[in-house]
């Protein structure tokens, strides 16, 4: 499945970088994570807590970041397993600057196998849309907490 989002946010290309290599950061805007550990220089284990339609469940597994070019772009992998089945991601992360804001550009190939895969394609991109847009807009109030302190 290919996914593509992308959302604007009211900071500059640095801050935003900055913000999402952050860890605690990532554990507070992505949607069911329940825990996250650094396990080498830009790989994590974490744990989280998802549903597509009926089918729920938790699941664990690895990120990792690799092909940084700060404050650009980065590539992105991740598995996760779990009793509901598992996922495969493969994408690129990319800030584009423009009049003090940065829009972050999620481009993206999904493997999605197990009874999760059971739902149907039109219910895994509603959810993997829906998920993203969770993710963009607790980053963007994250980021607006900050920037009032």
């Amino acid at each position: 499945m290919r996914v593509e989002r992308q959302y604007t946010f009211t900071v500059d290309q640095e801050t935003l970088w900055n913000l999402i290599l952050d860890p605690t950061v990532i554990s507070k805007v992505l949607p069911g994570v329940q825990k996250i550990e650094a396990v080498g220089p830009d790989e994590y284990n974490l744990t989280a807590s998802v549903g597509v339609g009926p089918v729920r469940g938790s699941f664990s597994g690895y990120v990792k970041i690799s092909d940084k070019e700060p404050p650009r772009r980065y590539r992105l992998q991740t598995e996760m397993r779990g009793g509901p089945g598992f996922v495969r991601g493969d994408g690129e992360v990319e800030l584009v600057p423009a009049d003090g804001r940065t829009t972050l550009i999620f481009r993206g190939d999904v493997v999605i196998g197990g009874t999760l895969a059971s739902v149907g394609q039109r219910l895994l991109d509603a959810t993997a849309s829906m998920l993203m847009d969770q993710g963009f807009k607790s980053l963007e109030a994250e980021i607006n907490s900050r920037l009032q302190k």
